[in-house]
């Protein structure tokens, strides 16, 4: 739904239901934001975000979670040389767009990975 509203806002993005894919359509389609859940199952958005950025360096990343740990697995990260941003569930469609325009201009692709695309 979320990737469908970007879509009607002119902001190109495609949903994929498992990173897992993600990663795999990345290769030839680097994207210039990825926007992912922290809590997703075989791989944790925080891992997704790290491969993401070791395979396209100037790719910005946006994580969106509802708990309470995803700061520590934030904190962790950064004490391994990555900073990414994070939204707090539930996220509305204009502060969605307020944090895309923060992170990129909108030229590539965008990607959103999440087990069920959220409302």
């Amino acid at each position: 739904m979320m990737a469908f509203l970007l879509r009607q806002k002119g902001v190109e993005a495609t949903w994929f239901e498992c990173p897992e894919q993600l990663l795999t359509f990345s290769y030839a389609n680097p994207p210039s934001l990825v926007i992912t859940d922290v809590s997703m199952p075989k791989m944790s958005g925080i891992e997704l975000a790290v491969e993401i950025t070791s395979r396209h360096p100037s790719c910005k990343i946006l994580l969106f979670s509802g708990h309470d740990e995803t700061l520590g697995l934030i904190a962790k990260a950064k004490t391994e040389g990555y900073e990414f941003a994070l939204m707090s569930k539930p996220i509305s469609t204009p502060e969605m767009l307020r944090q895309i325009r923060l992170q990129t201009v909108v030229e590539q692709p965008i990607y959103w990975a999440s087990p069920l695309e959220p409302m």
